[in-house]
C-alpha cells in the first residue's frame, strides 16, 4: 500500500521525470506531482498535500538554496530532503542546506546516466524518506498512551542547580542546535557539551558555521581542554568525547574506543561521564535523531539525580532518540526547541551559581 506522498522539485524536466519514475517503483511511495522551481511548488503544496518534498537546489536560476528557505518559511512542518549534485558528506554545501532547514540530504550523482551510482543514491533517498515520514506518522493510539504524561512534562520548570548541560542530536540536529545556541548570551553561565552525529572533518565546518551565528563561543572538542562556562564544545567526528577530573579540574578527553549504538561520537559516552562527575547537577537534552543513542546515558543521569529534556515529536525531524527516552520514562520535560531555550535562559542562566564541580 502506498502511504508516503512525495512531491519533486527540480528545474530539469528530464531529471524530474527520471526521479519520479525511479521512486514510483517503490511500493510505499506515491509520487503526487512535481514543480520546476520553489515558487511553483508553493502554489502546488496546499493542493497536493505531500508528506515530504524532494528538492534540487543546484541550479541558481531557480533560486537555489534560497528556495529551500522560502519553502521552509511557508511550510515549516513539511519535511524536505535536498537531492542535488555536490552534497558530499563533510562539504560546506551539505552543511548549508541543513542550516537552512533541510531535514536531510542525498548527493545526486554527477553523471545521472551512471545507473549504479543512481541506484545507490535512490536507495539512500528512499531510506531517508521512510525514516523521516514514518517517524512523524506513528499511530495515534501509540501517542495516546503517553499523551497525559507529555502534557505534564510540557509544564516543566527547572528547580535544581545545573553545573553542566550535555546535548545529543542526530538527524535534523544542526538546524535545531543552531536555533538554540544562537540565543545563548556570550556569558552563558554553564558549559555546554554536544554530540551531534557527524563524520570526521564535518564537525570543524559545523563549528565554523555556528560561530558565525552565535554570541557564545563554540569550539571543537580537544583532549586536555578545561571545561569552563561560556563555552560550547562539539565532539569531533569519529571521536568519543567524555570528561575526566585531573588535578581537581574537569577536562575533555577524546578517544577512538569502540563505537556505541553504531556511533562514534556517541551520546551515551558523554552523558555517562558527565553523570559520574557532576551527579545531580547535570541537565541532559536529547534532540531529534534516529536510533537509540542517548537512552542509556539518560538513564545514568537520572540515576544520579540529574534531569533530562527530550525534544517533542512535532518539532523533531525523526522522533527516534527523544521518543525512546520519553517512552522509557526518562524525560523530565518534553518540549520544542523554543521552550527548551526558554528554560536555559530563564531557569538556568539567570539563576545559576558560579560554575564549579
Amino acid at each position: 500500500m502506498k502511504n508516503i506522498r512525495v512531491m519533486i522539485v527540480d528545474s530539469n524536466v528530464t531529471a524530474r521525470r527520471q526521479l519520479a519514475s525511479l521512486l514510483a517503483t517503490k511500493p510505499e511511495l506515491e509520487i503526487l506531482g512535481s514543480a520546476a522551481n520553489p515558487k511553483i511548488a508553493l502554489l502546488k503544496i496546499p493542493l497536493l498535500r505531500p508528506d515530504i518534498l524532494i528538492l534540487d537546489v543546484s541550479d541558481p536560476r531557480t533560486i537555489g538554496v534560497e528556495g529551500l528557505d522560502m519553502i521552509k518559511k511557508n511550510h515549516k512542518n513539511l519535511p524536505i530532503i535536498v537531492f542535488s549534485v555536490g552534497l558530499h558528506k563533510g562539504s560546506m554545501a551539505s552543511l548549508d542546506v541543513l542550516f537552512l532547514g533541510a531535514d536531510d540530504y542525498v548527493s545526486k550523482p554527477d553523471n545521472e546516466g551512471d545507473k549504479e551510482a543512481m541506484n545507490d543514491a535512490i536507495n539512500d533517498l528512499v531510506s531517508k524518506i521512510k525514516a523521516i515520514v514514518v517517524s512523524k506518522k506513528t499511530s495515534p493510539a501509540a501517542d495516546q498512551e503517553i499523551l497525559p504524561k507529555l502534557m505534564d512534562l510540557k509544564r516543566f520548570h527547572m528547580n535544581k542547580n545545573v553545573d553542566i548541560i550535555v546535548i545529543g542530536a542526530s538527524t535534523g540536529g544542526p538546524k535545531v542546535l543552531t536555533n538554540i545556541l544562537e540565543k545563548l548570551p556570550e556569558n552563558f553561565s554553564v558549559p555546554v557539551l554536544i554530540v551531534q552525529h557527524m563524520l570526521a572533518n564535518f564537525t570543524s565546518h559545523f563549528v565554523q558555521s555556528l560561530n558565525r551565528r552565535t554570541k557564545i563561543e563554540v569550539r571543537e572538542g580537544v583532549s586536555g581542554a578545561p571545561v569552563n562556562a561560556a563555552h560550547v564544545w562539539i565532539a569531533p567526528g569519529d571521536r568519543h568525547m567524555r570528561l575526566r577530573v585531573e588535578d581537581g579540574e574537569v577536562k575533555i578527553q577524546l578517544d577512538q574506543t569502540m563505537a556505541e549504538n553504531s556511533c562514534r561520537p556517541a551520546v551515551d559516552v558523554l552523558f555517562r561521564s558527565c553523570a559520574e562527575i557532576y551527579g545531580a547537577n547535570v541537565l541532559g537534552i536529547i534532540l531529534t535523531g534516529m536510533g537509540q543513542d542517548g537512552k542509556s546515558g539518560a538513564a545514568k543521569i537520572r540515576q544520579k539525580g540529574g534531569a533530562i529534556f527530550a525534544q517533542d515529536k512535532n518539532s523533531s525531524v525523526v522522533w527516534g532518540m527523544p521518543g525512546l527516552v520519553v517512552k522509557e520514562g526518562l524525560a523530565d520535560g518534553v518540549m520544542n526547541p523554543e521552550e527548551i531555550t526558554e528554560v536555559l535562559l530563564k531557569d538556568i542562566h539567570q539563576t545559576s551559581k558560579v560554575y564549579g564541580v
